[in-house]
């Protein structure tokens, strides 16, 4: 039959469950009307019969359903449209197990899933909501208000959503999560001078945990800190140069940088046993204190990016990491009395 207004009003209720009306002038659109009198718009396609509502009549009219049926049709036969929909819960369970994938390939580190699954369990938990009804407001709504934790979780749904879009899976047709960028925080205008530095350094110097070591390897280094904290012996070169591999630095490429005396010391400082033990145990002793030190915040959250390079490796250096000024202030009051920083005590 021939779909019209009028056509539409006179269709008669089925004596039970729904029948449906297809139009002879777009077979593959039609009208289901059930026995309560409810008529809603479907389109089907695909070679599965694929059936999808539109929408109810009275809401959307007749010709604003046969628009829509013939976009939905064009984008099925374009590849755009996924013939079955995705939960939330479900894409990101699929997601994290790519990722654990990517992460035995070495294209990603241990660390990305770790962050990931806290941000995007604690900030966006849509639970069984279908993917594809999360809309812009829905993230904006749950973004935390701090600005550096807000940044982070963005960027962990951004890309989770990005992956979903993407082909061979295209859970979405579009990221909900477009146009939306980080908070900018306001630059610091000042790092830690020499003579605090010398305190911090001085600090860790003196003492022979694990938290001191990657303090002082830090500043006595200039490297990252993720860097420091996957040292591995056959990395470290009796020549006194450690070799990273290209895999861990931010660029992609091997980088070989020399250290001195001041460094040689502290590395001599790790426990024989645990030099015995290989690669493995030497990172794995520098991972459980930055377990700690997450706990606490204090050097991940604060000690940013670079250490300060050495100049003869002295105490003067050119330049501390730019988040380092609150390190002082935010480590807990035991820790600042350790560091000495009163202005009688700072090392001249």
């Amino acid at each position: 039959m021939r779909l019209t207004d009028i056509a539409v009003r006179a269709l008669p209720l089925p004596d039970k469950g729904q029948r449906t009306y297809f139009d002879d002038t777009m077979p593959s659109f039609g009208i289901r009307v059930s026995q309560g009198g409810t008529r809603t718009f479907i389109v089907m396609y695909g070679p599965e019969r694929i059936r999808k509502s539109i929408g109810r009549y009275s809401i959307i009219s007749l010709a604003e359903a046969r628009t829509e049926a013939k976009r939905i049709l064009a984008e099925h036969t374009l590849g755009r449209t996924r013939p079955k929909t995705v939960r939330f819960d479900a894409a990101l369970a699929e997601y994290f197990e790519d990722l654990k994938q990517r992460i035995e390939q070495g294209q990603n580190k241990p660390r990305t899933l770790r962050c990931y699954k806290r941000l995007i369990n604690r900030y966006f938990n849509f639970g069984r909501r279908q993917l594809t009804e999360i809309t812009h407001e829905d993230i904006t709504r749950k973004l935390p208000k701090a600005p550096a934790e807000r940044n982070h979780a963005l960027v962990a749904i951004k890309i989770f959503l990005s992956w979903a879009q993407k082909p061979p899976r295209r859970y979405i047709p579009h990221n909900p999560c477009e146009g939306m960028t980080s908070t900018k925080r306001p630059a610091r205008k000042r790092t830690l001078n020499d003579t605090e530095l010398a305190a911090v350094l001085r600090t860790a110097l003196e003492n022979t945990d694990a938290y001191s070591r990657i303090v002082a390897l830090l500043i006595l280094t200039g490297q990252r800190r993720g860097e420091i904290a996957a040292l591995e012996w056959p990395w470290i070169s009796t020549q006194r140069t450690v070799t990273l591999p290209s895999w861990l630095t931010k660029n992609k490429t091997e980088h070989t940088f020399p250290y001195g005396d001041m460094a040689a010391a502290v590395i001599e400082q790790i426990p024989l046993a645990l030099r015995q033990a290989g690669a493995a145990r030497l990172r794995d002793h520098v991972d459980v204190a930055l377990g700690h030190m997450e706990a606490g915040g204090a050097l991940r959250e604060r000690l940013g990016k670079h250490a300060r390079r050495m100049v003869g490796e002295r105490f003067l250096m050119t330049r501390l990491m730019e988040d380092s000024l609150d390190l002082i202030e935010a480590l807990k009051a035991s820790d600042r009395r350790r560091l000495n920083v009163g202005a009688a005590q700072l090392l001249p």
